[in-house]
C-alpha cells in the first residue's frame, strides 16, 4: 500500500493545515481500477472523496463532532483547486491525479514480476 501526505506543506491559515488535519492518498496494493481518493483525517474523521470531482465517497470512521466533518465537506473542493505546496503550477487535484496515476503505473508494472 502507498500512502502520500498531500498536504505536508500545508500551514495555517490555510485550508487544511499540517498541525491539524491529514490528507493522505492512499494506493492499493490492487486498486482493480479504483478512481483516485483522498481520506481526510481530522477531529476523529476519516472522511473519502474522489479526487477528480471532491465528492464525497464515505465516511470510514466517525469524529465526535459534526462540525468537523461538515468543515471536511464544505472546504474540500476548494483545497482541490488551491495551487500545491509541493509543486506550485499544479492544484493540489493535478498533484493528487499525477501521484496516482504514478502509483497506478508503478503497481501495474510489478504485477507481473
Amino acid at each position: 500500500m502507498d500512502i502520500m501526505r498531500l498536504n505536508k506543506l500545508d500551514t495555517a491559515p490555510g485550508l487544511f493545515p499540517y498541525s491539524q488535519w491529514q490528507i493522505l492518498l492512499i494506493g492499493s496494493d490492487a486498486k482493480d481500477g479504483q478512481q483516485a481518493r483522498l481520506h481526510v483525517f481530522g477531529g476523529g474523521w476519516n472522511v473519502v472523496f474522489n479526487v477528480a470531482d471532491g465528492l464525497l465517497i464515505g465516511v470510514e470512521v466517525e469524529g465526535d463532532k459534526k462540525m468537523d466533518f461538515d468543515y471536511i465537506s464544505a472546504n474540500i473542493g476548494n483545497w482541490l483547486e488551491v495551487k500545491s505546496n509541493f509543486t506550485p503550477q499544479l492544484t493540489n487535484r493535478e498533484f493528487a491525479l499525477a501521484i496516482w496515476n504514478c502509483i497506478d503505473d508503478y503497481e501495474l508494472n510489478n504485477l507481473e514480476n
